[in-house]
């Protein structure tokens, strides 16, 4: 049966049963349902397009799949494929020898599906460590790429969802960026505040580059005002304690600037010294 190329009915994956599913492979149900042994029996079976996407249509499931597909995680009323390959779905799904078999191969395609989801974005998603390590250590792997539709990166998504370990492993990579704003001007600050994660809110916070005012665009409110909203108290109390520090920290800086700018002037005697201290210039006119 997984063999037979787009015949292969899988429930949460949105087809028709009038018409039948579009483009899902056995491969893609091998990779989806992650059992190893069986994904690399079908692997050899035949020369598979490991870059096939599946189908992208959406129809709405009864009542009965419903019921039957909330063991999938909650994948919801509508069946929606994002046009997946099979190493986006293993990636998600965190099945880590699958994901290791098609890294292997020198023809896979580490691309978008087509809601701009990368593997390493929903592995991050769903905290999935091993997968995220893997992907991260690919030299074509970009960190920051960012969803098409919400313009998530993978750290927005781990940091919304309380992955600290994924959240440490991308924070501990040189280029990612720690403080990039999605569609709504949301930064991954910003979803772990609200969301009450405070392991990965003190992580951020940790890191020079973020900004715990930053405003977003769509609802105008800094990660504080996200964290008060959801009654998230230990998050409050953070970024509350982040921002007096920092306020004490501007003052002292403003403190050590004058200062230096006191000890640095120089000093004059007799006419010259009033003309210096009212702001003159020393040449007398």
């Amino acid at each position: 049966m997984l063999l037979d190329y787009g015949t292969t009915c899988f429930p949460p994956l949105g087809f028709s049963l009038e018409e039948g599913p579009r483009r899902f492979t056995g491969l893609h149900g091998a990779a989806f349902l992650g059992i190893t042994q069986i994904f690399a029996a079908v692997l050899r079976m035949k020369e598979w397009d490991v870059n096939v996407r599946d189908s992208i249509k959406s129809v709405p499931f009864s009542d009965s799949m419903q019921d039957f597909l909330r063991q999938f995680d909650g994948l919801g009323r509508f069946g929606t494929v994002y046009g997946r390959t099979p190493l986006l779905w293993a990636a998600e799904r965190g099945h880590e020898k699958v994901v290791k078999m098609l890294l292997a191969r020198e023809d896979v395609d580490l691309g978008l599906a087509s809601t701009g989801w990368t593997p390493l974005s929903l592995a991050a998603k769903y905290g999935h460590e091993g997968i995220v390590k893997m992907l991260l250590e690919r030299e074509n792997v970009d960190p920051n790429q960012a969803d098409i539709r919400h313009g998530r990166t993978p750290l927005s998504c781990a940091a919304g969802r309380g992955h600290e370990g994924v959240v440490k492993m991308l924070l501990d990579w040189d280029n990612v960026d720690p403080d990039h704003a999605d569609v709504y001007g949301r930064t991954p600050l910003s979803w772990a505040a609200e969301c009450g994660h405070e392991g990965v809110v003190k992580m951020l916070l940790d890191r020079d580059n973020v900004n715990p005012d930053h405003v977003d665009t769509k609802y105008g409110r800094t990660p504080l005002s996200w964290a008060v909203l959801r009654g998230c108290e230990g998050v409050v109390r953070i970024l509350s304690e982040a921002g007096r520090l920092a306020q004490e920290r501007q003052v002292t800086g403003a403190k050590r600037r004058f200062s230096e700018a006191e000890m640095s002037a120089p000093t004059f005697q007799g006419p010259e010294a009033k003309l210096y201290h009212h702001g003159s210039p020393l040449e007398s006119p």
